[in-house]
Order: structure tokens, then C-alpha cells, then sequence
């Protein structure tokens, strides 16, 4: 791991200027709205499936993070357990335990 000098001026670009966009309305006051993208459902048809379909999706989203936030935490746990014991700095203040980490940066 390589860590820029200490004693160094960070470098900084040019701020930029802050600026404000509002998008044009599709229809103006008066105009006549086009509806013809939003899906309704006929009389007695439920979107039931696409309401599933929808959850599922999200599921396994979750269950995806939730996946990868466990790997994680191991990873993490194992490493804090490798970690206990070591205080020592280094003389240029750097902390050992810092540049030993072997934790992925996924």
C-alpha cells in the first residue's frame, strides 16, 4: 500500500462554478398531458405478476447485499482478530495494522 508523503500540500483542481438545471416540462399549462406510457391495468386485471415479478427482484437484491455484506464482516472479524496485540507505529506514522490490512477494496 502506498501512502503520499505526509509533510506534502494536497493538490486541489479548480472549483468548479455551481450551477441549476431545471428541465423543460413535457406540457404547459393548457397543453394536453400523453399518458400513453403509464400501464392500467383493463377492468377485473390485477398486475399481480408484475407486483411478483417486481419482489423478486428486490429479494434477491437484498439477499445479494446481504451476501456480500457477511463476506465481508468475516473478512473484517478475521483481520480485527489478527490486529489484536499490535500497537506499535512505525516512526513515520504509519500504523502497521493499517498498512498490513489485506481486505479487498470490492
Amino acid at each position: 500500500m502506498v501512502f503520499p508523503a505526509v509533510d506534502k500540500e494536497p493538490v486541489m483542481s479548480e472549483p468548479k462554478s455551481l450551477s441549476f438545471h431545471v428541465p423543460a416540462p413535457a406540457v404547459r399549462p393548457g397543453g394536453t398531458p400523453d399518458f400513453s406510457d403509464v400501464k392500467i391495468s383493463r377492468a377485473g386485471e390485477a398486475p399481480c405478476a408484475h407486483v411478483i415479478e417486481l419482489a423478486e427482484r428486490n429479494l434477491a437484491a437484498a439477499e445479494d447485499r446481504i451476501r456480500r455484506l457477511q463476506a465481508f464482516r468475516d473478512r473484517l472479524s478475521a483481520q480485527i482478530a489478527k490486529w489484536k496485540g499490535k500497537t506499535t507505529c512505525t516512526a513515520g506514522g504509519l500504523c502497521e495494522i493499517i498498512n498490513s490490512a489485506d481486505l479487498p477494496s470490492d
